[in-house]
């Protein structure tokens, strides 16, 4: 997909509101392969859909930083930047042998009001063009 400017993720209800109100948030994604794929390399943001609740896209960070790490590598370098607990974190990579791909998010924000999902986001994610990005917020 030529284009792609940001990528969609779920997050359940519970963890939607660690994300925001740092400078700084680490998110981290599981995802089928252990490799960060080339939609994903031309990604600027992360919008974050709640899942599990309204199933609306509540926010978005810029992406400064992507990386593939091992849960142990993560804590060392993020823990305090990390949206999860570490209990949080060894629950949701408990049984995987893959290392998640590891967002340094800038800036944060919740958006003043959720935008309706035109349908359901699936845990592998949704690419998105600026074009759509635009007229995605228009809908704010």
């Amino acid at each position: 997909m030529n284009g792609v400017y940001a990528v969609i993720y779920p997050v359940p209800k519970t963890f939607i509101n660690s994300l925001f109100g740092s400078e700084t948030v680490v998110f981290l994604k599981y995802t089928t392969h252990e490799v960060i794929s080339d939609n994903l390399e031309s990604c600027e943001k992360v919008i974050f859909y709640e899942s599990k609740g309204e199933k609306k896209l509540v926010g978005e960070g810029i992406i400064n930083k992507m990386e593939l790490l091992t849960v142990d590598k993560i804590l060392e370098k993020y823990r305090k930047d990390l949206f999860l607990t570490e209990d949080e974190l060894r629950s949701y990579s408990k049984n995987r042998n893959k290392k998640p791909i590891v967002f340094t998010l800038k800036n944060p924000y919740r958006y003043d009001k959720g935008i309706k999902s035109e349908e359901p986001i699936t845990m592998g994610g949704k690419y998105i063009t600026k074009k759509e990005y635009e007229n995605m917020l228009n809908e704010v």
